[in-house]
């Protein structure tokens, strides 16, 4: 914790070096050097000894969490239950889902197109339309007396 992102840089290493059926030590050396250079702390400076020990002492013990930290849990796992309550009904489609457009159309991002894209859009807020190199598509939504209607134009963005 206290090598802030070289531990994570390490743990990286070796995380690539996994995605290719191999081995990365920079964690582990890491993890030596922090070792010695604590023992060789120790070894020059004996007066640490005793508050040394206390850390260990503090270590050994369980962690118990404070009341703040059992709120902010219990409050965690509030909120990442409503999310997957939300995912849930997404995936199963029972969510409230917006009303379709009564016209989707894509157009050639050219200049030329864009004028009457934006022309559409004023027209209904019920009509999406998005840009793409190299087409004019367009989608009417099924009524009573129609079915579904496709209009297909290539154009040349030239």
């Amino acid at each position: 914790m206290h090598l802030s992102g070289w531990a994570q840089h390490a743990r990286w290493l070796l995380w690539q070096a996994e995605l290719n059926e191999a081995t990365d030590s920079t964690l582990t050396d890491l993890l030596a050097i922090r070792l010695v250079w604590e023992e060789a702390l120790l070894a020059h400076t004996p007066s640490i000894n005793t508050a040394w020990q206390e850390v260990l002492d503090q270590h050994a013990k369980p962690v118990e969490p404070s009341q703040d930290q059992v709120v902010d849990c219990i409050l965690q796992e509030a909120l990442e239950r409503a999310h997957q309550r939300k995912l849930g009904s997404v995936l199963k489609g029972t969510s409230k889902s917006k009303s379709k457009p009564t016209l989707q159309a894509a157009f050639c991002i050219d200049v030329r197109s864009e004028t009457f894209r934006r022309a559409l859009e004023a027209q209904s807020l019920k009509i999406e339309t998005n840009g793409f190199a190299g087409f004019f598509l367009a989608y009417l939504s099924p009524t009573q007396h129609t079915g579904p209607t496709w209009l297909i134009h290539t154009c040349r963005c030239s």
